[in-house]
């Protein structure tokens, strides 16, 4: 069985399709069975190495780095795995080679937010991933997806057998840990956290509903007095220019804090110094963060739509996210009342545990071996 992964997107760990990429091929290379059998792709980059977990060897199509990833996807790497005499290919990002397959393709589709939440995107993006998403849904020897939720928008809005619909959902880094107080304290010096905090950690876009997220924070701090920050960790995305001037309507400019991409060696440290992780998410495949922070043993507010009660289940309070009044109160339940904090704090850890890159990897070998065994 001969396997190659798209793995262009390992390289863009700060992202929630990169984090996946990076940790499956990691637990995947552990495995013997399938580390002899797999090769990895990347359109650009610097080379992987052992130390990496991705010590697979490497196709390359020297497109360049600003090379269209279309290209990649649709051309070069087709090319590459009909050279190679690849058994199946599994592309880790929605899409797959519409035209010519040289062999049987795996997708995993992490959510459907470019079809259910389609003003959210650019217009180019948003085109782009209607125009190849349901068409390599369909045209998939089989879709791998991280929630039950996902799993039945796919069925719903592809028409295609359930059974060729595997949910596999996403495992935890074993750096997600709870910390003791002398790593918070090398971390609040580093970040320069003098203040309380409430946390949001992903990318900043529309569909994280942030503008709820500051009007509650606002509500919160103003009419209590409290001397609490407001941390965003994660790049900017499509519209997310305008949220310091949102911050400055509802007053609280100066108590937001913009950190940019942090390094996922960094996050545990910024989890563990928080009061709460807050994730009013409009829409999530399946929604890393709530499952880091309780890890941490960090108490988690989230969003009750989509996927996100899946991972969260009885270890976080969960809210309505148009809710705004809701959301504020859920975070001052999190500082009034010590005994549900204590609570979240040891059910936190206790159900992240439930959720592994080895059992992961394991089922998605599952899903290769069923695809090469049917030829």
């Amino acid at each position: 069985m001969r396997v190659g992964i798209n793995a262009t997107k390992a390289l863009e760990r700060e992202t929630g399709v990169g984090s996946y990429t990076y940790n499956l091929v990691r637990a995947l290379a552990r495995r013997p069975e399938a580390a002899a059998s797999l090769r990895l792709y990347l359109m650009h980059g610097p080379e992987p190495t052992a130390g990496d977990g991705l010590s697979a060897s490497v196709g390359r199509l020297n497109l360049g780095g600003s090379a269209p990833r279309i290209v990649w996807e649709q051309f070069g790497l087709p090319a590459l795995a009909r050279r190679d005499g690849l058994d199946l290919l599994h592309y880790v990002d929605h899409a797959l080679p519409l035209w010519r397959r040289p062999c049987p393709v795996v997708i995993t589709v992490h959510d459907l937010a470019f079809y259910r939440l389609p003003t959210m995107y650019n217009f180019s993006r948003r085109h782009y991933k209607q125009f190849v998403g349901l068409r390599s849904i369909r045209r998939a020897a089989r879709v791998i997806t991280p929630s039950v939720a996902t799993r039945e928008e796919i069925v719903a809005l592809a028409g295609i057998d359930p059974a060729r619909v595997t949910v596999i959902p996403y495992g935890l880094d074993e750096q997600f840990r709870p910390l003791d107080e002398a790593a918070q304290r090398r971390a609040r010096t580093e970040f320069d956290l003098t203040r309380p905090y409430f946390l949001f950690v992903g990318t900043l876009q529309p569909r994280k509903n942030l503008r709820h997220l500051i009007a509650a924070f606002a509500r919160l701090t103003q009419e209590r007095g409290l001397p609490h920050e407001l941390v965003l960790a994660g790049g900017e995305g499509w519209l997310s220019g305008d949220l310091v001037r949102f911050a400055g309507e509802h007053r609280v400019a100066d108590r937001l804090r913009l950190f940019g991409s942090v390094p996922q060696e960094k996050l545990p440290a910024l989890y563990n110094c928080s009061e709460s992780l807050v994730f009013p998410s409009w829409y999530e495949g399946f929604g890393l963060p709530p499952l880091e922070a309780m890890a941490c043993g960090v108490p988690v507010i989230a969003s009750d739509r989509t996927s996100i009660p899946e991972v969260v289940g009885e270890a976080g309070l969960l809210v309505e996210p148009q809710d705004v009044t809701a959301l504020a109160a859920a975070m001052g339940r999190i500082l009034d009342d010590e005994e549900l904090r204590l609570r979240l704090r040891r059910a936190g850890p206790e159900r992240a545990r439930q959720f592994s890159w080895d059992r992961a990897a394991g089922a998605t070998l599952d899903v290769y071996r069923q695809v090469c065994g049917e030829g």
